[in-house]
């Protein structure tokens, strides 16, 4: 019964890390794709594509 208990507590912690995981990645992606963004506007307007920072 207590193996039972564990087991799904277990399974909770791990939904939960991995939820956590998932929302930082989104996170993370939002960031990049803000980057890209802003070098495609500084492209775009200045006709320069080297901004080695934000470039990858």
């Amino acid at each position: 019964m207590t193996l039972h208990k564990e087991k799904g507590t277990m399974k909770a912690i791990m939904g939960r890390v991995i939820s956590h995981w998932t929302n930082f990645n989104w996170k993370v992606l939002n960031i990049m794709g803000i980057l890209d963004g802003i070098d495609n506007l500084l492209t775009n307007s200045c006709g320069i594509s080297n901004y080695p920072l934000i470039r990858h």
